[in-house]
């Protein structure tokens, strides 16, 4: 299992964005992750658009996972709509 920290921008209305966060917890729940701290950061200002949205719902997970599902994780982000961007950084221990 690798520890990755996971940063997301959702779409900034509110019902779109628990789609997407619901969606991001059950694929660690199925895929025998733990989810280590979630930190939902909340609506910011974009310094530019993303997807024609000014705004959008910063959200990051620190989690566990087997790094074959890093793949099955960027389909999953690419298919659903409430995801703006993400960026998954994986935390090597030194």
């Amino acid at each position: 299992m690798n520890h990755y920290e996971i940063n997301f921008i959702l779409n900034p209305e509110q019902e779109e964005s628990k789609k997407g966060i619901e969606a991001i917890n059950n694929f660690v729940k199925e895929n025998n992750g733990n989810i280590n701290d979630v930190n939902e950061i909340g609506i910011r200002k974009l310094h530019y658009d993303i997807k024609k949205f000014g705004k959008g719902y910063f959200y990051r997970l620190n989690v566990n996972l087997p790094p074959t599902c890093m793949g099955e994780l960027d389909k999953l982000v690419r298919i659903t709509d409430p995801i703006i961007k993400y960026m998954p950084i994986n935390l090597k221990k030194k």
